[in-house]
């Protein structure tokens, strides 16, 4: 029994010998891991923080929606204001900032330069809405905002710009104001603010579509060519029933054109407040006035852009060298598509979009 017992001694010990890790595979095994950790972890934070900046982002222009609701229900945006502190001031009974700033002072309320793409503005030198980019009929004062959520922001005021009245129910607040605002609010004082900033209207004066136009009506190829030999911007007439040439020729005959699909994202960072993209798709985005006219007139509706791609895979069928591209915006996304000439074979948001279902406005 003894040596039996010895035995089974003998073998548990080899057994627990041949099943250990020798300090070189957990050396190996640690630093995999470690590899994997620096690849992993700051796309799994870049996420998670993207989406807490977009809960922030939403819940930031809700406010904002709200507090101008409550200044138009008592008539405070039918007024015209002779400047941007005369406007801040009337907002601050509705919004109760924690901190307000005057243009000499914006470092104050915000950061000492802000920038956006490649440009950098100085905010210690600001002269006016020139100095931001912000093209407005005037050159207005820029006041720094600080609400009391810690959200921090630039905005500006156009001067005897009237909004609407209480039964106006198109009010756009984004005709006559701009904004840069940081829903982090944690660069204020910074010396250089690049990061999870949003603008409404901060690019070019708000943009009027004018009219919405149904494409109804439709050239066959002889009209095509004649439209396109008298100057109108059309590249190919392959088919007789060519809604995308007609529209374009509408917009040709009272002097204006179709958008090009990076001035359709400017005019969608209107309605949003925020970039679109000129490509792709964008989705959970939030209105920041949905009683606008211009959300109005945009909204669940398909338009042509100015621009189609050319597609020399088979250069034999015709028709495959016009892919007009068009935007679709559907409640809350926005998506830029690119469709062959009839029916699209590409599912959407919308489903399948027929080419007589789509829709055009004419700009400068």
């Amino acid at each position: 029994m003894f040596a039996n017992k010895e035995y089974t001694h003998s073998a548990s010990i080899r057994k627990k010998k041949f099943g250990a890790f020798t300090l070189a595979e957990v050396l190996t095994t640690l630093t995999i891991i470690g590899v994997i950790s620096v690849v992993v972890l700051p796309v799994l934070r870049g996420n998670i923080n993207e989406k807490a900046i977009d809960s922030q982002k939403k819940t930031f222009t809700g406010k904002l929606n709200d507090g101008f609701h409550r200044m138009q229900i008592r008539s405070e945006l039918a007024k015209t204001y002779d400047s941007t502190e005369d406007f801040v001031k009337t907002m601050n009974s509705y919004f109760s900032f924690a901190k307000t700033c005057s243009q000499n002072n914006l470092a104050d309320c915000f950061g000492k330069k802000l920038k956006k793409g490649a440009t950098v503005y100085d905010l210690t030198n600001i002269n006016g809405t020139d100095d931001l980019g912000i093209r407005f009929s005037e050159n207005a004062h820029v006041n720094g905002l600080v609400f009391n959520d810690g959200t921090t922001a630039l905005i500006a005021y156009e001067p005897d710009c009237s909004i609407g009245n209480i039964f106006d129910t198109t009010i756009n607040v984004t005709e006559c104001i701009a904004m840069y605002y940081d829903v982090n609010g944690s660069h204020q004082g910074r010396s250089l603010v690049d990061e999870d900033v949003f603008g409404i209207n901060t690019g070019e004066k708000a943009m009027d579509i004018g009219e919405v136009y149904s494409t109804t009506s439709k050239f066959d190829k002889s009209q095509c060519e004649d439209a396109k030999a008298s100057g109108v911007p059309i590249s190919h007439c392959p088919s007789n029933t060519d809604y995308y040439a007609y529209a374009k020729w509408f917009c040709h005959q009272k002097g204006k054109r179709l958008p090009t699909r990076a001035e359709f994202s400017r005019i969608l960072s209107q309605v949003y407040g925020q970039p679109i993209s000129s490509t792709g798709k964008s989705s959970n985005l939030q209105a920041v006035d949905p009683s606008s006219e211009l959300h109005r007139k945009l909204s669940n509706n398909v338009f042509w852009t100015s621009e189609h791609e050319r597609w020399d895979n088979d250069p034999e069928n015709t028709l495959a060298w016009y892919w007009p591209y068009y935007v679709i915006i559907k409640d809350n996304q926005v998506e830029v598509a690119r469709g062959w000439y009839g029916p699209s074979s590409e599912e959407s948001v919308y489903g399948s979009i027929e080419r007589d279902f789509l829709k055009f406005f004419c700009i400068e």
